[in-house]
């Protein structure tokens, strides 16, 4: 062991500083204060929206509502979909600082954070060498989607952090042994697997083992069982199959009571797709979202050490313990690319559930290159090598946070695809063309003397939420009411008490069926058109 490189008594304020300085290069600073946007703000939205209505109507953990007035035949929000408790927490924070987004965001990068930090002890325990554990851990925080999604609105990150943490707590249970660290291990799993089902892998593999070792068929500790005592170690293993139960049990009573649902709690498999849907999920993957993950040169030097790895294993190279972790990872993202293959196409942060498996690769294989040859593991040139390489990751990242917010964007294509800029740039300019303008509409109401609580019909935006949470003003967009046309739709909301009817792209204005509705026009903010319904036609 190299003294000068294992300082783990200064690692974790050497990671919190480079993480400090990422974020900055990635514009943290400024992104920490937006709303919704760039892709998949139809999700952001309701993530937005759960936690808005938690502060401004019910603190009642167990009734979320949303702003779409969708359910109770469109009497209400209620809704239910992943475990609400960072909504509900950045609710009670804003309860006592005041409601500010950043807090949302802010929120979200500490469990990121936190959760690196424990990856940074888990390789630095391991391998015994702060360096190389700090780079390894940095790189995972230069992936695209690790980066835009640590600041956001989404659970998927809070979710993939607390599994970090849980491998800590289990890392540390392999070491000793001690019961209440299973426990704490266990816990952490079952909150991220019910902040995100698919967070579930990692748990499913030490399910794996303990089932093989109970039936004596492994033995992964210096030839003697992990799970020594199989009737202590039972608890705590059953925590996440009985939380996932009871909650995801009471998600799908509460909106078969309520009649509203934003998402599925279920798979979105690839035997129930066409060819023709199977072949553009293919190809939205192959020509955008692979990008996401890592630039192609980082994804081509993992999927080397993975080959490498296969390749010793296949000759008895590498400990059994290494190539049980191996197997049972691989199988486990082959499990989860086919059950959830209809997403990978274009919802990015679906990937983020297969980088555990990038991760064990870099960490087994950093082991294997140790013991292979311990001076050149120190060599000084090979690890400033991987410095550079780590440092245009950096870069790479920083180009696509500015294309996917489209900050202060210089030449792109260094980096990026056309197919790639060309997104990026519809999403940008949809959002500033039909969007933005409805942050800053309740400045207008307030002239026009639209109430706060005062229901609104947005057209036509099709998500749940988005128009409806940027002017923070519940309602109806054009999502909903399945089979009724949208004639049909705005009768049966005025009914509901939808007092304001508002178009932010003209293209509505070519159905003539909706000409009776737009008697009363009252203004126009930037690309919003508004009108009073409340007056007879």
């Amino acid at each position: 062991m190299n003294t000068l490189s294992y300082q783990p008594k200064y690692s974790k304020y050497l990671l919190i500083f480079a993480l400090l300085c990422l974020s900055y290069l990635y514009q943290y600073n400024h992104i920490v204060f937006y709303a919704p946007q760039s892709i998949h703000q139809f999700r952001q939205a309701d993530c937005l929206s759960i936690a808005l209505n938690y502060y401004q109507d019910d603190m009642n953990f167990f009734k979320p509502q949303l702003h779409n007035q969708m359910s109770q035949g469109g009497t209400s929000g209620f809704a239910v979909g992943e475990f609400p408790i960072i909504y509900y927490l950045v609710a009670v924070l804003w309860k006592i600082f005041g409601l500010h987004l950043w807090i949302f965001r802010l929120v979200e990068i500490l469990f990121v954070f936190l959760g690196l930090l424990a990856l940074l002890r888990i390789f630095e325990s391991i391998l015994k060498d702060s360096i190389w554990a700090l780079m390894i851990t940095l790189l995972l925080f230069t992936s695209p989607i690790v980066a835009f999604y640590s600041n956001n609105y989404l659970t998927n990150m809070p979710a993939f952090s607390l599994v970090l943490m849980g491998w800590y707590y289990f890392y540390k249970f392999y070491e000793t042994h001690k019961l209440k660290l299973l426990y704490m291990a266990m816990l952490l799993f079952a909150l991220a697997a019910l902040l995100k089902v698919s967070s579930a892998i990692s748990y499913s593999m030490i399910l794996c083992v303990f089932f093989l070792e109970l039936f004596g068929w492994i033995k992964i500790k210096n030839h003697a069982k992990l799970f020594h005592k199989p009737s202590k170690h039972i608890p705590p293993l059953l925590i996440l199959p009985t939380v996932m139960f009871l909650w995801y049990g009471y998600a799908s009573w509460f909106n078969a009571r309520y009649g509203g649902s934003y998402t599925f709690n279920s798979v979105w498999p690839i035997w129930n797709m066409s060819r023709t849907e199977i072949h553009i999920v293919c190809n939205g993957f192959m020509t955008f979202m692979v990008q996401q993950i890592f630039n192609i040169y980082t994804i081509i030097v993992i999927g080397s050490m993975l080959i490498a790895l296969i390749i010793l294993a296949a000759f008895k190279k590498i400990p059994k313990l290494h190539l049980l972790i191996l197997g049972i990872l691989i199988l486990g993202t082959v499990l989860y690319v086919l059950f959830w293959f209809n997403a990978l196409g274009n919802h990015d942060y679906y990937l983020i559930d297969v980088l555990p498996l990038s991760l064990f690769v870099f960490l087994i294989f950093f082991v294997g290159f140790k013991t292979f040859s311990q001076k050149l593991f120190n060599n000084v040139l090979i690890k400033s090598t991987f410095f550079i390489f780590l440092v245009f990751n950096m870069v790479y990242c920083q180009n696509n946070m500015k294309m996917r917010y489209w900050i202060d964007i210089n030449k792109p294509e260094r980096f990026a695809s056309e197919n790639e800029i060309g997104r990026w740039a519809f999403m940008h300019v949809n959002y500033v063309k039909k969007m933005q303008a409805f942050e800053t509409l309740p400045y207008y109401f307030n002239a026009l003397g639209v109430k706060p609580t005062d229901k609104v019909i947005s057209i036509p935006d099709s998500s749940i939420n988005i128009s409806l949470v940027l002017m923070n003003h519940k309602g109806w967009t054009s999502f909903g009411f399945e089979g009724m046309t949208q004639n049909q739709k705005i009768e049966k909301q005025i009914k509901l008490g939808a007092k304001y009817l508002l178009i932010s792209d003209s293209i509505i204005y070519k159905d003539a069926s909706l000409e009776p509705f737009m008697h009363d026009y009252i203004g126009s903010y930037e690309n919003i058109d508004i009108f009073n319904l409340q007056k007879k036609r």
